[in-house]
């Protein structure tokens, strides 16, 4: 005789049957019942990702950090560009544990980050992040390829008739290069402006 049970809340629970010999009228002793216990897992974790603040940078490397509310889960952190996410360390606290994870190699444009926590019941859900990396290549239209009116840009901020977003300081600010790449100064001057006119001509490639 099936025995259907529903809306069960988390936890344990355990169910007793007794047996009845119908001819004889024995009954299996109420204190020794049978039984089966098993425990409900239907509830997912709650994990949590802290914002990044919605700014470009170049920096290409970036810690990210959040909460998980039960112990024993190690969230997985994930990116939809290809880079690397190193360990996740996690650190118990009082009703939530935070985790924190080392993501390296992220690429130009938008980069979005996934976390995804699973509890032993393979319930998962998942949390989401993003960071808009802008790499100095010269082109303040972000097309990646400059032209003349670039460089023309560039003097002009170097000059000071004309005031740079933070999105055309980190287009650029691109001289001077080590090893034939940029290493940006916090500023854009008539070095910048030479190096992206060197761009446009074909005299240097980054």
């Amino acid at each position: 005789t099936p025995l259907v049970v529903s809306n069960l809340a988390d936890g344990l629970h355990t169910v007793s049957v007794l047996a009845l010999d119908f001819v004889g009228g024995n009954q299996q002793p109420e204190t020794s019942p049978t039984t089966v216990s098993w425990r409900v897992k239907a509830t997912p974790p709650i994990v949590t990702v802290d914002p990044i603040p919605a700014v470009p940078t170049r920096e290409t490397s970036r810690t990210v950090t959040g909460t998980i509310n039960e112990l024993g889960i190690v969230p997985q952190v994930t990116t939809d560009t290809g880079a690397t996410a190193g360990p996740v360390s996690v650190v118990p606290g009082s009703g939530a544990a935070t985790w924190s994870c080392q993501i390296s190699g992220l690429k130009k444009g938008m980069n979005n980050i996934t976390v995804t926590a699973t509890d032993i019941a393979l319930n998962a859900v998942s949390a989401t992040t993003g960071v808009t990396i802008i790499l100095p290549d010269g082109c303040f239209k972000g097309t990646a390829t400059p032209d003349i009116t670039d460089a023309v840009k560039a003097l002009r901020i170097a000059v000071g008739t004309v005031e740079p977003s933070l999105e055309d300081r980190l287009h650029g600010d691109v001289a001077p290069l080590v090893n034939g790449v940029p290493a940006p100064d916090d500023v854009i001057d008539a070095n910048d402006a030479l190096m992206i006119l060197k761009k446009v001509v074909g005299l240097v490639n980054f």
